[in-house]
């Protein structure tokens, strides 16, 4: 701060203004009113100053306050008693004051003998004329207040376990660079370094440890920054920097030298323990990347997100056309939550049946999108979409509870329809898969678990064969069966039987239609009726399009299926109606193989 007897002259000219306007000066007595006896029964510092600004009387707490004595005080201008951290406008705002109204008040430092500074609520007041003294001034010691108030407003700007600046202070870095950036044209760039090993210091060492690492790393990534650069700690472990200016190759090489920084520490000495660092950074650029402070510090952060899924001591830039296709899927996913919400999904059903008697078998739930704008929409259309996502499980509850209450409204009319139900790999493979369908049946008790069918593929056993296995024997167990479907196409069919211990095996519908014409799966879908018999398992033929491939079906002992030629998916309500009204080819029964 600057010294205040520099504008000691700007506020006596305030306060003789000031006297001169209260009016002439009082009789020789209002002086002997407020003499020092007067003064020393005051608790706080008082002074009583000519209209000059020059002290003309002060009490004992004034000078324990200050630590001169009372000699020292008289006569000296009170101005040249403000220390060297006050700021030179609050003194002319205080003379203000006192010239308009004939008082004022605030906050000063006032300046201590021993070089030191005192914070003091300063009430000043002009006396009435007639006497030596014009004003009073009375000081009152808020030095620990305004002590931690600005340690609190310290606290609020710097990260106290680096000294950095803080979250909330590189954000107003940030903030006032990209304002410069918009006025001169230049790029500015924003850094994240996340350090995965952070919390497991603190964890195996202690938080000690933790602090000493911090700070031997807040020191090196100091130490490869550019002068301009600006170091700031954005999280529990991580690090941010503010490049102002550069360009691609600039940036690309900071990213580098900052991650090479960060695993290059954790075999230093002075970290005091024996860790493996993994540095991840990701940046962005503005203007290129995003328009705005908040945005370019997201960005950053998202692309650090993308560095640490490529297995940590990497760098990535914030890609612009991956952040669109995220947002348009998030889009996406939103249209979807909002559609289970209002009820905009439907289930279809497609009957399964016995052809040689055209006796109902059962049925596949269908899903259906009533879209207010593109109509009915396919579930390929929208299933992979949510796939592997956490709106996974909402979709799957809301389906489960469909499907079983249709079966229990079917049951009400005298209807036994058991439903295959298709189950997403990812989900199947999931730990919450199971108390789900727990839950769904406890909420229909009238349905017995039989009657639901899980269609199961071998792409649900792919990446963790032993997840789903453990989850398929956990819903045979509860009762509900299970169907290996899409059987018969690719290698793994029968490895994926065996593992499933499926109930039933759906002959994949692309060997179904090929039957005709290829002589390969004509003797595939043998073997898989042959296999499911051996091994005591039902089966059941897909994609029967045609009553050509009914009958084909049928020659090669396949006695169940479902299609086109049977009937399309349609809404519960028509089944009952579909039951009573169809029948079967005539030459179906001729077919059956003998």
């Amino acid at each position: 701060m600057r010294a205040l007897t520099a504008v000691e002259d700007d506020v006596m000219e305030t306060t003789v203004d000031g006297s001169a306007a209260l009016g002439a000066r009082a009789s020789p007595g209002a002086a002997t009113l407020l003499g020092d006896s007067l003064l020393a029964a005051a608790a706080d510092g008082c002074a009583t100053l000519d209209r000059d600004g020059c002290i003309v009387a002060v009490n004992d707490a004034l000078c324990q306050m200050t630590g001169y004595s009372r000699a020292e005080l008289i006569g000296r201008g009170a101005a040249s008693l403000c220390a060297d951290r006050q700021d030179r406008r609050d003194i002319v705002r205080l003379a203000r004051q006192l010239r308009r109204r004939g008082h004022a008040h605030g906050e000063v430092w006032a300046r201590r003998r021993d070089g030191g500074a005192v914070g003091a609520w300063l009430s000043l007041s002009a006396l009435p004329a007639g006497g030596q003294a014009s004003f009073l001034a009375l000081l009152t010691d808020v030095t620990a207040l305004r002590l931690r108030r600005e340690h609190e407003r310290y606290l609020a700007r710097v990260d106290t376990s680096t000294g950095l600046p803080n979250r909330a202070q590189l954000h107003a870095h940030i903030a006032h660079a990209v304002a410069r950036a918009m006025r001169t044209g230049d790029a500015l760039a924003v850094y994240v370094v996340a350090i995965d090993a952070l919390r497991k210091v603190r964890g195996d060492w202690g938080h000690e440890a933790g602090e000493r690492l911090l700070w031997a790393l807040a020191a090196r990534l100091g130490s490869v920054l550019a002068p301009r650069a600006i170091l700031a700690r954005s999280g529990d472990d991580a690090f941010a920097v503010l490049l102002r200016g550069g360009n691609a190759a600039m940036w690309a090489d900071c990213a580098e030298a900052l991650r090479r920084c960060c695993v290059e520490a954790g075999t230093a000495a002075e970290l005091g323990v024996d860790v493996r660092l993994v540095a991840a950074v990701g940046y962005a650029v503005y203007p290129g990347d995003a328009a705005d402070a908040d945005a370019l510090l997201a960005c950053a952060e998202q692309a650090v997100g993308e560095a640490r899924a490529a297995g940590g001591n990497a760098w990535r830039r914030f890609d612009v056309e991956r952040a669109r296709s995220m947002q348009r899927l998030g889009e996406r996913l939103d249209e979807v939550r909002e559609a289970i919400a209002a009820g905009d999904f439907v289930v279809h059903y497609q009957p399964q049946v016995h052809m040689p008697s055209g006796r109902l078998c059962g049925a596949e739930a269908l899903v259906r999108w009533r879209h207010r704008e593109r109509g009915l929409v396919r579930p390929d259309a929208f299933l992979d979409l949510i796939e592997g996502n956490s709106l996974i499980a909402a979709f799957t509850s809301w389906l489960l509870d469909a499907v079983l209450g249709q079966i229990a409204q079917w049951r009400a009319q005298g209807l036994d329809i058991p439903v295959n139900l298709n189950v997403a790999p990812y989900h199947l493979r999931h730990p919450e898969f199971v108390p789900l369908l727990r839950a769904a049946l406890a909420r229909h008790p009238s349905v017995p678990a039989g009657m639901l069918v899980l269609d199961v593929t071998e792409r649900s056993i792919a990446e963790d064969a032993a997840a789903a296995a453990r989850n398929v024997a956990a819903c045979r167990a509860i009762g509900v069966s299970v169907a290996l479907d899409d059987f018969g196409h690719g290698d793994a069919s029968l490895s994926a039987l065996r593992a499933l211990q499926a109930d039933v095996v759906k002959i994949d519908q692309r060997v179904v239609r090929g039957m005709l014409d290829d002589a390969a799966d004509a003797d595939a879908v043998r073997g898989i009726v042959g296999l499911s018999r051996a091994l005591r398992k039902g089966v059941i033929a897909e994609g029967v399009e045609t009553p050509e491939l009914a009958r084909a079906l049928l020659r090669a002992g396949c006695e169940y299926a479902q299609g086109y030629a049977i009937a399309q998916p349609m809404p519960p309500q028509q089944l009952a109606a579909w039951t009573r009204a169809w029948r079967p080819d005539a030459d179906w029964r001729s077919a059956v193989q003998h």
